[in-house]
């Protein structure tokens, strides 16, 4: 076919359609005059964009119904290119390869029941715009540089990935055109009071992450996604104006939720989601809403939590106070930005397992002798921004310790602290104190000897006396 097409040098247009064709084999014409290429209903199983490097005039690509399942190679020399067509192909996940067709203007015909996952803020769509039921399929630049994604309703019959932000008009439009075979949602910024509210969810029942991040509403009710009931990841973070949840009874019907992650918000109800939410949380976030008081009943029910985040959250405790609020479960605590206050003896005898534990800004100023005695796992320890003035290391006397963060108060001296003390200490954290230079002329050196391998963080000659003890040893 290329000898024969040779001979031909002034193609304007070239139709090599239902030809056959398994390979496409006529990358090597010079034909710099082409300016339509129609190949559908052949065999061709790639798309590659060098293909067409030799033709630079080339406006319009025709390759529907054809077997392309991928796509390889840049379009860069085909700067005249305005119209691709991909009807009939499989493309599954190759959707990161429009992001240049966008970037260059290209408007793409396509089959969205192929498609598997979109993420539109990754593909940098800009001022974009939703059409239902046109007549046809894919993305079309308007003439005022709008992107319109064009679909019908239920047409991505096999998507199950998608992530839409802030960069559409209309977002609920999107939603008409999934189909129950959607299993993870991410809404990024849909700053729309009434988004939400018009958000047909009932449909997904196979929805399996829900994410909604950087919007601008202010309740959130949990009846459009009651009949996701497969649901395992629940994201609702950073909402600055979100002060509610509604329905958070529905909470119940996920009985396999493994992570409720309701951080960065402003909610006012966050103990009752707490009371609703299924034992099979592994993975609880509520940091910077309002918790207030709790007590031993508060988390007694999530019989399989690991990790829990209460930091800025004003939290106060019930008697017999904090010694009975958390579970043997817990191997991740963030109590930070909290009033603690003082920690007294078996202060954490429930957490018998807890690995790390964050109790930064604070307002710590004293810890008793035992306090950690029931946290032999503990290998994290964070009590840095506090008034803690002096610490005896013999209270800790915790074995896999390895990190320690102490900067940030107003310690004199380490009393105590001996590689006995804390044998596996790898990462320790000392500087913004009040440890004289005198101190540290001893100090540092008994550290080395004792630890070779340990790591200094921050700078430790940075103390808050104000005096450069590194330029005097």
């Amino acid at each position: 076919m290329q000898r024969y097409l040779d001979e031909f040098s002034n193609l304007y247009s070239l139709d090599i359609s239902s030809s056959g064709l398994h390979l496409f084999e006529l990358e090597h014409l010079k034909h710099d005059q082409l300016v339509k290429l129609n190949a559908s209903h052949n065999e061709i199983s790639e798309f590659n964009g060098d293909w067409f490097a030799n033709w630079a005039n080339l406006t319009c690509i025709d390759l529907s119904y054809n077997k392309i399942d991928h796509v390889e190679g840049t379009l860069n020399n085909t700067k005249k290119l305005n119209t691709l067509w991909l009807y009939g192909n499989d493309l599954g996940k190759e959707t990161n390869s429009f992001a240049q067709l966008i970037k260059m203007g290209v408007s793409a015909f396509i089959s969205w029941k192929s498609i598997t996952s979109i993420d539109w803020n990754l593909l940098e769509v800009n001022n974009a715009s939703v059409m239902v039921n046109s007549g046809k399929e894919g993305f079309f630049h308007a003439s005022d540089a709008k992107l319109e994604i064009h679909c019908n309703e239920n047409s991505f019959e096999k998507m199950e990935l998608l992530v839409l932000g802030n960069n559409f008009e209309n977002p609920p439009e999107m939603l008409r055109c999934l189909s129950s075979s959607l299993k993870r949602l991410f809404l990024f910024g849909c700053n729309d009071e009434k988004l939400l509210q018009c958000l047909q969810l009932q449909k997904f029942t196979n929805l399996l992450t829900f994410f909604q991040l950087n919007t601008t509403i202010s309740q959130f009710d949990l009846n459009v996604i009651k009949e996701s009931r497969e649901l395992t990841h629940l994201w609702i973070h950073n909402n600055k104006h979100l002060r509610r949840i509604n329905n958070a009874q529905v909470l119940g019907n996920f009985q396999d939720l493994y992570v409720a992650g309701l951080s960065k918000n402003q909610l006012e109800n966050t103990p009752e989601i707490i009371q609703y939410l299924s034992p099979s949380v592994f993975l609880l976030y509520v940091d910077e809403n309002y918790v207030g008081k709790v007590n031993k009943t508060t988390f007694q029910e999530l019989t399989k939590l690991q990790k829990l985040s209460l930091a800025n959250t004003n939290l106060s405790f019930d008697a017999p106070g904090i010694s009975e609020v958390f579970e043997s479960t817990i191997r991740t605590l963030d109590l930070s930005g909290n009033f603690v206050g003082e920690l007294k003896i078996h202060a954490f005898k429930g957490a018998t397992r807890l690995e790390r534990f964050y109790l930064k800004s604070t307002h710590l100023s004293h810890v008793d002798f035992g306090t950690f005695i029931n946290n032999p796992q503990l290998n994290m320890l964070d009590l840095s921004n506090n008034t803690l003035k002096s610490v005896l290391f013999y209270i800790f006397a915790l074995s896999k310790l390895g990190v320690l963060c102490l900067d940030g108060n107003d310690i004199t001296e380490m009393e105590g602290f001996t590689k006995s003390n804390l044998p596996n200490l790898v990462q320790l954290d000392i500087s913004n104190n009040q440890l004289s230079c005198e101190y540290f002329t001893a100090f540092i050196p008994e550290v080395k000897r004792d630890w070779p391998k340990l790591v200094l963080m921050g700078d430790p000659w940075k103390q808050k006396h104000g005096q450069n003890c590194n330029s005097t040893n």
